[in-house]
């Protein structure tokens, strides 16, 4: 939209100032209606939310929660069940967990990332987010670094224990941690049969 200014610029007087006004406030058609939104939707300030993500290896689940208020109910902030914090779920995940017990248990805190990186046994992945150590949220593998050469093996048998101890997620899974959870987002990997 013009700014007021510039489109009174050849008006002389404060009645005619105001006739004009009046005459393009009446004219306004539906698409100044929507560049006005539009333009103040694009200007409006964007606060991150601060996430918690909990691993449930007990049902291959990974479930991202926003944290709220402070709680003063005396809670333990070790047990992932038991936050400090009000905790809302934002969206939840299938995961492959490392087999036989290799992926780690306790509270990590999310570190550097990769659009692709190269894994053991020469195969690729993307959207990689280092949990601790080799330990990393990460897509199904690739045979290289093309985006149609994706393991249907290991896509197949998503939601079971399949990796070497990262946690594999779908792709668009994987990309939603990698482009939404900051550096030091808390990562609690746990077992816990009693809330699937």
């Amino acid at each position: 939209l013009t700014p007021e200014s510039r489109r009174l610029d050849n008006v002389t007087t404060t009645e005619e100032a105001t006739t004009t006004s009046i005459m393009m406030q009446e004219t306004t058609t539906e698409k100044d209606i929507v560049e006005t939104t539009t333009e103040e939707e694009t200007t409006t300030e964007f606060i991150p939310s601060y996430y918690v993500i909990n691993v449930n290896l007990a049902y291959n689940r990974v479930t991202v929660y926003s944290r709220g208020e402070k709680l003063n109910d005396g809670a333990d902030p070790k047990d992932p069940m038991d936050d400090e914090y009000d905790l809302t779920p934002v969206i939840a995940f299938t995961c492959s967990p490392g087999v036989e017990g290799t992926t780690p248990t306790g509270t990590f805190y999310l570190q550097d990332r990769n659009a692709w990186c190269l894994m053991i046994h020469d195969v690729y992945t993307q959207y990689a987010t280092r949990i601790v150590d080799d330990v990393m949220f990460h897509s199904i593998p690739y045979f290289s670094e093309n985006p149609g050469d994706l393991s249907a093996y290991d896509y197949n048998i998503l939601g079971l224990d399949a990796s070497s101890a990262c946690i594999r997620l779908n792709v668009r899974d994987a990309s939603w941690i990698y482009n939404n959870c900051a550096y030091e987002t808390e990562v609690n990997i746990y077992y816990n049969y009693d809330y699937p």
